[in-house]
């Protein structure tokens, strides 16, 4: 990579769990939470309690798949995460920390929410 060259640091292995628990957590953002539905809503229909669809054709419908298909975001976010780790090592390893962060307080919010209905 033309960028791993310049900083001549590309992730540890000690990053890539990281990397990835952060890439899941930022996936759900913008496939599924509220607070990125600004960002579909030109790509997908969501009714209430529907549904969810791609709008339109082509580029635009095609772009709405893919803001449907957590896998295929998760790929693109993972780039973009590994990338900014290459190309600035400190932002990228404070993005890879914030979504590493988020992913476990899902977790712990699922947990404690299951533990209440018990």
């Amino acid at each position: 990579m033309l960028a791993s060259r310049r900083t001549g640091e590309l992730p540890a292995r000690s990053e890539l769990l990281p990397l990835g628990i952060a890439t899941s957590a930022y996936t759900r953002v913008v496939t599924e939470q509220k607070v990125e539905e600004w960002l579909r809503r030109p790509f997908v229909e969501e009714p209430a309690g529907g549904a969810r669809r791609p709008r339109g054709t082509g580029l635009r419908y095609a772009v709405g798949e893919l803001l449907l298909c957590t896998r295929c975001t998760g790929a693109w976010v993972g780039l973009g995460l590994v990338g900014l780790r290459v190309t600035v090592p400190r932002a990228g390893r404070l993005a890879a920390a914030t979504g590493t962060i988020e992913a476990i307080n899902d977790v712990a919010q699922a947990g404690f929410a299951w533990l209440r209905r018990r």
